[in-house]
Order: structure tokens, then C-alpha cells, then sequence
């Protein structure tokens, strides 16, 4: 009976820790060689374009006349803020059942020559339009030369809900502002359940009386 409780903790207790199915692709933007644009309403290499500014792969820096390497990879993402620019992908539904804690990383810089007044924002939504935030970071300023690092956590987010990733640059027209992102990366931890709790102290609980008879 003991060893049967035990197993049954240990078993609810690894399911509660399984991530949940999110799945982001392509965080380091790669593609081939070359730049390919997209454009409003547009996906290439998983990634949409929502806003009316162009976003552009770049294979490396000096594409631009610039030296900053990729972070992650050899490629990454150039967000043109000329009539906000927004980039955003799908990344799934959370699983059925337990609440989950997601945390949203990825690297920012901006252009250099094309940084004056660039502020970024980003985060997780649960809608198509980035209008319904699960957790987002807004004002946040690249820095030139560089990459920061930066990352937002969403915490007990119910079973069953949808997941975008959404990174967006505000309207600064008539001036061209751009922003670069890169190595975006997702992880996911379902919160355990009360039940599956008291299970595990259940099973730990016999573990302890079963040692001490052993000892008698």
C-alpha cells in the first residue's frame, strides 16, 4: 500500500512539472542568406508581421554597415518603428488542467544612426492582436553596440488559453527608427495542484515510518 501511494505521488508529482505544450519557433530568426522582408499581414521563418512598418531578417550586421554579431545563431531580426513595426507568433495553448508560470526572454539592441527616441515593448497576450496581455514590458529603450537581455513572466495562467509572442516598436514617422531582436527563447512550468501536493507529502510521510520500523 505504501509503495503504492509513493508511486502514485511520484508519478502526479513529474506530470505537474511536464511543460505545457507552447512551442516558440525560429527564435533566432534564421533564413537563408539574405534579407527577406516582411511585410503587414505577412509570416516568414514562423514570424508575423502585424504593423505597418516592415521587418526584415538579417543575415549579419554588416548588412546595414553595422559590427554587432548575432546573439543566438547567425541571423536576427531587424523591427522597423516607421509606422510601428510589430512581429508576433503563435506559440500554442496552454495544456488542459493545471495553471502555468511562462517566462518570455530575448535580446534587444537598436541600429546604429536609428536609435534617437526608440522605445520597444513586448510580452505574451492571449489574443491575435496583442490587445489582452498575460504579461508585457512597455518603454523599455534598446541599447546601441549591444545586446539586453530582458524578460517577462506570466504567472498561473489558466489551462486551455492561447499564447502569442508579441514584440513592437511605436509609430515615430516620419523618422525611421529600428530595433533588433534575437535569441527569444520560452519556458513553461505548470504550477502543481493541491491534490498532487498532499500526494507527494503523503508519499514522503510513508517513506518516514516505513525507515523507522526498519530501524526498530
Amino acid at each position: 500500500m505504501r509503495i503504492v501511494l509513493l508511486t502514485s505521488a511520484i508519478v502526479m508529482f513529474a506530470a505537474t512539472q511536464a511543460s505545457a505544450a507552447l512551442v516558440l519557433q525560429n527564435g533566432s530568426f534564421e533564413l537563408p542568406v539574405g534579407t527577406t522582408e516582411i511585410t503587414q499581414g505577412n509570416t516568414a521563418g514562423n514570424w508575423t508581421a502585424s504593423g505597418p512598418g516592415p521587418s526584415a531578417f538579417i543575415a549579419t550586421a554588416a548588412t546595414f554597415g553595422g559590427t554587432l554579431a548575432a546573439l543566438d545563431g547567425g541571423q536576427y531580426i531587424q523591427v522597423n518603428a516607421n509606422g510601428g513595426g510589430r512581429i508576433s507568433q503563435l506559440v500554442g495553448a496552454t495544456d488542459a488542467g493545471p495553471a502555468s508560470d511562462i517566462t518570455l526572454s530575448a535580446g534587444f539592441s537598436a541600429r546604429t544612426g536609428f536609435e534617437t527616441g526608440l522605445t520597444y515593448s513586448f510580452g505574451l497576450y492571449s489574443d491575435a492582436d496583442g490587445l489582452v496581455p498575460l504579461a508585457e514590458s512597455t518603454g523599455l529603450t534598446p541599447p546601441v553596440g549591444s545586446w539586453d537581455v530582458q524578460s517577462v513572466t506570466a504567472t498561473g495562467v489558466a489551462g486551455g488559453t492561447d499564447v502569442y509572442v508579441f514584440f513592437s516598436a511605436p509609430d515615430l514617422a516620419p523618422l525611421t527608427r529600428l530595433l533588433w531582436v534575437d535569441d527569444v527563447t520560452l519556458s513553461v512550468t505548470q504550477i502543481p495542484e493541491p491534490s498532487s501536493m498532499l500526494l507527494v507529502g503523503l508519499g514522503v510521510l510513508g517513506m518516514g515510518v516505513v525507515r523507522r520500523r526498519r530501524q526498530r
